[in-house]
């Protein structure tokens, strides 16, 4: 059976008053792909107004700030700043100024550092723009007025031309310009410098009574200020925010996902109410009827009780992969009308010790609050490995611990059932699988004929097949498939009949999709050279005529020389009986026989120094088979019965459990057997070689040859109908080609 998800709605528990108020408010947050929108749409809105703040702070509150206008008073021992805004802020006489730039007769900039009289320091820039009906005289417009704060009785340089040198008090002392007021920059009145004022400081008063530009206090803390010294904060919580958001969704690496520090504490299973039930399962008609009595006592558990039976805690389901484990669990919580907690082994390891085992609990604790239900674990060996082995850690063992601790702790009268799927029982904690845990081990194992055509009935129920189509056919052609590849079958073959137009699947689309599944799809585009083409038809026919003429060998379906995958043409067999369950040693050895016969084919016709690589993987599988004669089923008299099987897990795999001597044995015993089977191939191909050679010569004409032209072959010596054709259009074609050479 096939593992799919069958349309599963999310599970809501029916009490929502149960929920505390925290749950409630984030269930009422809205999910999906639309509650994703609106969650993209608000961070938007988020980011806009953070930066029309920005530009706010930086380009308009600033900006008017700088553009504030002042009046500046010069009376009496210091200077006066008057602001609307604020308080009148008294300087000292100690005020420095420096000048920063000069437009060359338009606006000089004086930078101004003063003290309050409370000893707090002030800077701020003026501005003068000279005027030209000669009130102010040039001489003291560009000047760069300064006092000396160590000696603040002296006047330095207050001139910076030379007509300023005769009308104003350069150089002199403060006492002497003062008494001297009929200079320039003190305009000729009398008592200009009151107060010890000197004529320097009255050129100074005089500039500074224009506008004031950006007045600031360096311990003023501006908007602007407190922005940018926030703004590293705010661009860390950005990034911290964005990585946070992809962390949710498990895309960031180590900051996502379950085993991320974002993870812990998050649950890891999903409620789920499966809407699957026993009729969308077919085949495992005996598994379904083991799991029925798990449904019945989730519907009438007083039925049980009353005759003191107690119903198994946990049913564990193993098999290959796409057996449909997964399927057949959903389908006992669809029938029931459970809940149904599905989570997966791997999602229980985490990077920190312990959390693991939380999660565990975690999972029982929100199984009771639904119970009935139904917890399926799936893939549990990454769970509930082996303890001890050389390489577990012990985080793994405190996860273990947990889950057994837990699996004690409730009984089937609670109405949660454990069901677990794995394809290795074997690497499973024998403590896990004992009586009282997990009662019941149900294998599924892939589906024989008549299942295969059962699943293949289920699946082509919506898929228009032709009239022609014969399913028993499909399911005679697909040995060793599961559920899963089946379903995938159809499907291949819908989409093939799409991508040609039509309107009816037929059976040439499910041949193709077939052959899809097994080796890929085909390359026809590669060019192949002549004598490789050749080759590879003499390879595969020749594991064609073994498996015409081998006793136990197995009925030859298909033949092809199309590439498809890595391989450069295969051979589709099917067993001539129902599948076996068992195998015989003589059946074993004419499947070595059947797969050293492409190899043996090349040599016999090809020579030796020029045998291929195509037989790399029959090679391989031959090399198993011989091994496990020897080794596992104790089929040869020199070594014995006793089996020798490969390192358990956690030993170390490449230590063999037996002696030097007897892995010469062993070496001995499989290369006798492999070259056996190598000489009675040869042996075959050169006893039917004239029917070999017809094989190889419809191969090459039709590329693909089926079970009827194999058998017609066969049966009556030559070569069927379709490469006769096939055979006289190529004359044709190159007689033509002769004709329009010119003479």
């Amino acid at each position: 059976m096939e593992e799919e998800d069958d349309g599963e709605i999310p599970y809501e528990p029916k009490d929502e008053s149960k929920l505390n108020r925290f749950d409630r408010w984030r269930n009422s947050l809205p999910s999906g792909p639309g509650g994703s929108k609106k969650k993209g749409k608000f961070m938007k809105i988020f980011l806009l107004v953070l930066f029309i703040l920005f530009i706010y702070f930086v380009f308009i509150y600033g900006k008017a700030k700088r553009l504030t206008k002042f009046k500046i008073n010069g009376n009496g021992n210091g200077l006066k700043l008057d602001d609307d805004e604020i308080d009148t802020t008294n300087f000292s006489d100690k005020v420095y100024s420096e000048k920063l730039q000069s437009n060359g007769g338009g606006e000089d900039i004086f930078a101004i550092y003063a003290k309050t009289k409370a000893g707090k320091l002030i800077t701020f820039n003026v501005s003068r723009r000279l005027k030209t009906n000669g009130e102010n005289k040039p001489c003291c417009a560009p000047a760069v007025y300064s006092w000396n704060g160590e000696n603040g009785n002296k006047c330095t340089l207050c001139c910076g031309t030379e007509e300023c040198k005769e009308s104003c008090c350069c150089g002199k002392d403060c006492k002497e310009c003062c008494k001297d007021c009929s200079a320039e920059c003190c305009k000729g009145q009398n008592g200009c410098c009151q107060n010890g004022k000197n004529c320097c400081c009255c050129c100074f008063i005089q500039l500074i009574e224009a506008a004031v530009l950006n007045p600031s206090d360096p311990n003023r803390l501006t908007p602007a200020r407190v922005f940018f010294s926030l703004l590293p904060t705010i661009l860390y919580l950005l990034v911290f925010i964005f990585m946070a958001r992809g962390a949710m969704k498990g895309q960031l690496g180590i900051y996502g996902g379950k085993g991320s520090i974002f993870g812990i504490g998050k649950s890891i299973s999903q409620t789920k109410k499966a809407n699957v039930t026993f009729k969308d399962v077919a085949g495992i008609k005996e598994e379904k009827e083991e799991l029925e009595e798990i449904v019945d006592f989730l519907k009438r558990p007083k039925k049980y009780s009353a005759m003191g039976a107690r119903i198994p805690k946990g049913v564990i389901l193993y098999g290959p992969p796409g057996t449909g484990k997964t399927l057949l669990a959903k389908a006992v919580s669809g029938e029931s009308n459970v809940p149904f907690l599905e989570a997966s082994g791997a999602s229980f390891d985490d990077m920190f010790v312990g959390v693991g085992a939380k999660r565990v609990r975690e999972l029982f604790e929100k199984a009771k609050k639904l119970s009935p239900c139904i917890i399926f674990i799936d893939e549990i060996d990454a769970l509930a490995g082996k303890r001890g082995g050389k390489f577990n850690i012990q985080g793994n063992e405190q996860t273990i611990n947990q889950l057994l601790s837990e699996m004690d702790g409730f009984n089937t009268q609670s109405g949660i059932i454990i069901i677990a799927a794995t394809n290795r029982l074997e690497s499973i904690d024998e403590a896990v699988l004992r009586p009282g845990r997990f009662d019941r081990h149900i294998q599924i194992n892939l589906p024989d004929i008549a299942e295969r055509r059962s699943i293949l009935t289920l699946h082509a129920k919506n898929k228009n097949l032709s009239n022609k189509v014969n399913l028993e056919e499909i399911a005679r052609k697909t040995p060793g498939f599961s559920g899963a590849q089946l379903e995938n079958v159809l499907n291949e073959a819908a989409l093939l009949t799409v991508r040609a137009n039509k309107k009816v699947i037929s059976t040439r689309e499910i041949d193709e999709a077939i052959d899809r599944v097994m080796a890929g799809p085909a390359k026809k585009g590669r060019k192949i050279l002549f004598n490789e083409r050749k080759q590879i038809a003499y390879h595969e026919s020749g594991h064609a005529i073994a498996g015409l003429y081998t006793e136990d060998g197995e009925l030859v379906e298909k033949i092809t020389i199309i590439p498809r995958g890595r391989a450069a043409g295969y051979v589709l067999s099917v067993p001539k009986t129902q599948e076996r369950t068992i195998s015989t040693k003589r059946q074993l050895l004419s499947s070595i026989l059947t797969l050293l016969a492409g190899r043996a084919a090349e040599e016999l016709f090809f020579g030796y120094d020029n045998i291929s690589t195509g037989a790399a993987n029959d090679l391989y599988k031959a090399t198993q088979i011989a091994r496990n004669i020897v080794l596992r089923f104790g089929m040869t008299k020199s070594a014995g019965m006793v089996q020798y099987l490969p390192s358990e897990e956690g030993e170390n795999p490449y230590k063999n459990n037996y002696s030097e001597e007897y892995a010469k044995l062993i070496d001995d015993e499989m290369n006798k057997i492999i070259d056996e089977q190598y000489a009675k191939a040869k042996e075959v191909i050169e006893k039917n070689k004239v029917e070999f050679l017809l094989i190889v010569e419809t191969l090459l004409l039709l590329e693909t040859i089926d079970r009827g032209q194999i058998e017609y072959i066969h049966k009556y010596k030559r070569i069927p109908k379709e490469a006769l054709e096939e055979k006289s259009k190529l004359e044709e074609k190159a007689k033509g080609s002769k004709e329009e050479k010119p003479s």
